[in-house]
């Protein structure tokens, strides 16, 4: 479970891991996803305003009869994932690697040399939610991983680690929509943590 537990993060870390100027090409945005991980299915909604650069993901994810409600939330050079059962959270310095990561700026725009660095490659394209979308490959530690990314907005991802396949797929975008009231904040009453240094 503990496995699991962390490579469903990395899916929802994978949307809010990157912070720039003008991380989307949409100053305000709602996507939600499908996603798919050992047979069962569940949902996780993104919100973000200023083109990405202030996010919140919010996740419930049902496996092997435990539900693990989730929120995370980046703004102010930080990534906060807060466990919404139990009222804590853990807040991560977003590091030069990652604010110069893969997504920053926009991906459509990098020539095949330069995907070609990062060991991605542009595969065609697929309309998701009715946006359509550019396919890359990425490889990762001999893995191989697929997105599909619109407006530099990924609208789907697919992983595989150690035969756990975990599919994350857009099944609603909307643009300048009304955000649930607090949903960017860091709730005043959760324990939180600064994550330890390796």
């Amino acid at each position: 479970m503990k496995k699991i537990t962390l490579i469903v993060i990395s899916a929802v870390i994978i949307f809010s891991a990157n912070a720039q100027e003008k991380k989307y090409a949409i100053e305000k945005g709602k996507v939600v996803y499908k996603m798919e991980i050992m047979g069962s299915v569940n949902t996780m909604t993104m919100y973000f305003k200023e083109y990405g650069i202030i996010q919140a993901t919010i996740s419930e994810v049902n496996m092997m009869g435990i539900t693990a409600n989730m929120r995370t939330i980046e703004r102010d050079g930080f990534v906060y994932n807060l466990n919404l059962n139990n009222k804590t959270g853990i807040k991560t310095l977003i590091d030069e690697e990652e604010k110069n990561g893969l997504l920053k700026g926009d991906i459509d725009t990098l020539s095949d040399e330069q995907l070609t660095e990062y060991e991605a490659k542009r595969e065609g394209t697929e309309v998701i939610a009715g946006k359509k979308a550019t396919v890359y490959t990425l490889t990762e530690n001999g893995s191989k991983n697929t997105f599909c990314i619109w407006k530099n907005i990924p609208l789907k991802w697919e992983a595989e680690d150690e035969g756990i396949k975990i599919t994350t797929k857009a099944i609603e975008v909307s643009e300048n929509p009304s955000f649930p009231e607090g949903v960017f904040e860091i709730p005043k009453d959760y324990e939180i943590s600064d994550m330890p240094k390796f």
